[in-house]
């Protein structure tokens, strides 16, 4: 995997915390070099003078925020297996080392507030793959390739095209719990309980495990199930 440099030059990294933080509250598309440049108080050239151009721009503060987490993805699978051996992998340990890291709480050399991170993350996360830089796609392609040879041995009773479409709906909801309780909030009102992060994070983890384990039924599955109160309880 290709490493990544953090930059040092301080105008530089003021830029790149001001898209970050642009882009957590407006998405990709909404974010002008202007917006970006009064926003860290610089001059609109000095976009192009440290990056080349609004797209090698958003290009370098998607690595500066994706490239610790596929880092942290792989060494956690890696410490696991090491643990564990040939042996398969626990669930919910498995989950907590995939989804763990798009929940840091800080990052090196980074201004942004770990709410805008998280929120940039989840944006990101939203992207197509051809929109991440090359060396992203290449270390995202290693992660869920490693993550989904380790699921199917732990479930070993989901074939392939389910258990990809299971870790894609679990993939969704951590997109929607990075992004926070906002959305929700404004249609139900103030969602009560531990609004903390780590709290945050374990409804997450035993929420996915459910879904990796139980899921769902598609297809002919369903159209076997029995019809009537049967069909919806277990007597």
């Amino acid at each position: 995997m290709r490493s990544y440099t953090i930059p040092t030059s301080k105008a530089k990294l003021k830029l790149l915390d001001s898209v970050e933080l642009l882009v957590s509250q407006k998405g990709f598309d909404a974010v002008s070099v202007r917006d970006v440049t009064q926003l860290a108080k610089a001059n609109v050239a000095s976009v192009n003078y440290h990056f080349g151009s609004r797209d090698g721009m958003m290009a370098l503060m998607i690595s500066r925020r994706m490239s610790p987490i596929h880092e942290e993805q792989l060494k956690g699978l890696n410490l696991l297996e090491k643990k564990r051996g040939n042996k398969s992998l626990p669930l919910e340990e498995l989950l907590s080392a995939l989804l763990g890291p798009l929940f840091m709480k800080e990052h090196p050399k980074s201004g942004s507030k770990p709410e805008v991170m998280r929120q940039c993350v989840a944006r990101i996360l939203a992207l197509s793959v051809d929109a991440l830089p090359q060396p992203l796609q290449e270390s995202g392609s290693l992660v869920w390739s490693n993550y989904l040879k380790a699921l199917g041995k732990c479930l070993k009773e989901l074939g392939r095209e389910e258990l990809v479409w299971r870790l894609h709906m679990v993939t969704g909801t951590a997109i929607q719990t990075l992004v926070g309780t906002d959305p929700i909030e404004a249609w139900v009102g103030k969602i009560p309980g531990d609004q903390e992060l780590e709290s945050r994070f374990s409804r997450l983890l035993r929420l996915a495990s459910a879904m990796m384990r139980e899921g769902g039924m598609i297809g002919s599955q369903i159209e076997d199930k029995p019809k009537g109160p049967q069909g919806t309880f277990d007597f």
